[in-house]
């Protein structure tokens, strides 16, 4: 099954399915960038607080959407550093945005993009989280034929037998005896 969803045929499908994931947190990340003062600017974590907190009141009730789990964490870890995650979520959308529009460094991008959309889960926002992630974990398994038309395909691509990027040092055979106080191995000679 994955073969088939690798065949040079679909590979458009792809690249047009991660441009439209990346357009997706692209557009995240520059209204969070628009809203500047409770993101990213002097009040940065207003905006992360709310949330959070609307998050904490899910947990509670007879079909609570929030783990008690997942609300103890926001209790102890981020609510008191939402400035600093407020940054981080930003700059991470935004780089998941660039990354997957461009098709570069695509496997970190979804890994990225993955990670920020089951924190949202977790927090209880299930508009279009799960189809996203799931989205991505495909992708994930797919592997480098998502990023085909892209620029990892570019950078990563076997070009006449030389790699632009990341090419793996020449398989250069060692001496037998290139450590001066190791004698050489004898081998016995087999005769016929």
């Amino acid at each position: 099954m994955v073969n088939a969803l690798r065949h040079p045929y679909v590979k458009p499908v792809w690249a047009i399915l991660r441009i439209g994931l990346g357009y997706i947190w692209l557009n995240a990340a520059l209204e969070k960038l628009g809203a500047f003062p409770v993101y990213v600017g002097a009040k940065a974590g207003t905006a992360v607080t709310g949330y959070l907190q609307g998050a904490l009141a899910q947990s509670s009730g007879a079909h609570a959407q929030v783990t008690a789990e997942w609300a103890w964490l926001v209790h102890v870890l981020f609510l008191p550093t939402a400035g600093f995650w407020s940054i981080v979520v930003t700059f991470g959308e935004l780089a998941c945005g660039i990354g997957l529009i461009l098709g570069v460094f695509t496997g970190t991008a979804l890994i990225g993009a993955l990670v920020m959309n089951l924190a949202y889960m977790l927090s209880g926002s299930a508009t279009v989280n799960p189809a996203m992630f799931t989205l991505e974990v495909i992708m994930l398994a797919i592997g480098p034929a998502v990023a085909y038309w892209g620029l990892d395909h570019w950078a990563f691509h076997d070009w006449a037998g030389r790699r632009l990027l990341f090419h793996p040092a020449p398989n250069i055979p060692k001496a037998a005896n290139s450590h001066p106080e190791i004698p050489a191995p004898s081998s016995p000679r087999r005769t016929a």
